[in-house]
């Protein structure tokens, strides 16, 4: 069984925007996994080119973006 300190934090960034905050929230604890969540797919779009512009090599796999709205 995994301590707590070693369980991953699962961050929920909803209406994510360009998702810099989820990157943020990355890089604030090495534990941290992000998932940005953005209604706009234009936005969305724009969060992915980011991720894959800025995103740094220890951040890999540990921030993603994908399309949602509620109903």
């Amino acid at each position: 069984q995994k301590k707590a300190e070693e369980e991953p934090i699962r961050v929920l960034d909803l209406g994510t925007g360009t998702g810099v905050l989820a990157l943020w929230a990355a890089q604030a604890d090495e534990r941290a996994v992000v998932v940005g969540v953005e209604a706009n797919p234009a936005v969305q779009a724009v969060a992915n080119q980011v991720l894959q512009r800025v995103q740094p090599p220890e951040l890999a796999g540990r921030v993603s973006v994908v399309g949602g709205r509620s109903q």
